[in-house]
């Protein structure tokens, strides 16, 4: 009977095993047509921003802006017809020269400073008389060799100036 059990067994996967062949094979042929497209799905969430893109070119210059408010009126200029004169304008280094000026203020104070090379010093100075004139001696001692300008400069306004020029050294 064991015998008859095992045999059974055996005929039994023997013919699943046949069945199964031929069902495989029965099953292969020819790729059928494609089914219709299904419903589309549910958009998904946005994604992350990109990254912003490089600047544009500038653009044409815009019109002119409307004109500003008139301004401030200024104070009035100082007006001067202050002159100086240096005699003598052309002197050796060292020596004594006699400075006039006409034309300042009654009682002005008059500086006299020397631009020479780029370097003012005050050489001299004093008051104006009552009629605006002056007359200051001053000596060249130190002054550089050259030509250079001599300023008489008044606290209220007046300006004039003279070239001179101091030859050698002392």
């Amino acid at each position: 009977m064991r015998q008859l059990a095992t045999t059974s067994r055996w005929s039994l996967f023997l013919i699943l095993a046949l069945m199964t062949f031929l069902v495989a094979a029965a099953c292969t042929g020819p790729q059928g047509p494609q089914g219709a497209t299904g419903a589309s799905g549910p958009a998904g969430a946005a994604g992350a921003a990109g990254s912003a893109g490089d600047a544009g070119a500038g653009g044409d210059a815009g019109p002119p802006g409307a004109p500003g408010p008139q301004g401030v009126a200024g104070a009035a200029a100082a007006t001067s017809d202050a002159a100086v004169v240096v005699a003598p304008n052309t002197m050796a280094a060292g020596q004594s020269v006699t400075v006039m000026g006409a034309g300042n203020q009654a009682g002005e104070s008059v500086a006299l400073t020397l631009n020479s090379g780029g370097t003012t010093t005050v050489v001299g100075g004093g008051s104006a008389s009552s009629t605006g004139t002056f007359e200051f001696s001053v000596s060249s001692t130190g002054w550089a060799s050259g030509v250079s300008g001599l300023w008489a400069t008044g606290d209220k306004g007046s300006t004039a100036v003279s070239p001179i020029k101091v030859s050698g050294s002392k």
